[in-house]
């Protein structure tokens, strides 16, 4: 019996951090084409802000102001031939099993426009970027957007476990959850944000030896060409269900210019001196 809870855990824990990185794309504007033809532009409201908030709205040109430049198109990975270490097939469920999560939460009766599944297979990486835009495009407060995102990562993980998580995992052992965490995001989350490793966060408390996870070119974030979508439906959202509903501090600093995300689990030493 034993056995068998440690077992449904570990699958739960794979599944659901591999929405740490649900990246979704903007549904007020086309991609963007760039006067720079080998770079790609991000939309963004802020570029001086972590805290991007707002939607940028269909213009036909955009400033700078309005824009970050990413990296170079040229060195685009193949994205598809990208799995984790558990496979492709593997991969394919949790695809499967996280587009099926994210449609139920678009389609609830209770939204204020409800948002059928795309027509798309369920295996098919487009059909979360369909589900997702249309989401984005039907609600323009960025707290709904937040909060449907983080009911999706709630949804994948069994209520006794998150009952349980903080109590007896994440207070009384912190050091190695963080280090389960970031072990399981890279197993389940590379079908989701590209190649990633784990790695040490020395801003951590107690030094963050394998307490982080780089992923070195976010799919996310690359196929959105977004980074309000980033901060409303995928860093926002992730830290606050770690936080909340885990019971364990996570920061994620993505880095628009090259595509990069930091994941950094457990308190960073400067957080607790600030408080």
């Amino acid at each position: 019996m034993m056995m068998s809870r440690s077992n449904l855990f570990l699958c739960a824990l794979l599944i659901v951090v591999a929405t740490a990185a649900v990246h979704v794309a903007d549904a007020f504007a086309p991609p963007i084409q760039t006067s720079r033809a080998n770079h790609q532009v991000f939309r963004s409201s802020a570029t001086e802000n972590e805290e991007i908030t707002t939607q940028i709205p269909r213009i036909p040109t955009y400033n700078k102001r309005a824009t970050i430049e990413g990296p170079s198109i040229d060195s685009k990975p193949d994205y598809s031939s990208i799995s984790g270490p558990m496979g492709g097939f593997i991969d394919s469920i949790l695809m499967s099993l996280f587009r099926y999560k994210l449609s139920q939460r678009l389609y609830h009766q209770d939204n204020t426009i409800p948002t059928p599944d795309s027509k798309l297979p369920l295996t098919d990486f487009m059909g979360i970027i369909d589900l997702a835009t249309r989401m984005n495009s039907q609600n323009f407060n960025r707290t709904t957007i937040q909060t449907m995102s983080q009911d999706v990562m709630v949804s994948l993980f069994p209520s006794f476990i998150l009952d349980r998580y903080p109590t007896w995992f994440a207070q009384p052992f912190p050091a190695f959850s963080a280090r389960m965490c970031a072990w399981a995001t890279v197993v389940g989350g590379t079908w989701l944000m590209g190649e990633c490793e784990v790695n040490d966060v020395p801003e951590i408390e107690g030094g963050g030896k394998s307490q982080g996870v780089l992923v070195k070119r976010c799919r996310f974030l690359e196929e959105s060409q977004c980074a309000s979508i980033c901060v409303n439906s995928c860093k926002i959202p992730t830290q606050n269900f770690f936080n909340e509903n885990m019971g364990l501090p996570l920061t994620m600093t993505p880095d628009y210019e090259t595509g990069e995300c930091q994941f950094a689990f457990g308190s960073c030493r400067h957080s607790k001196r600030s408080g």
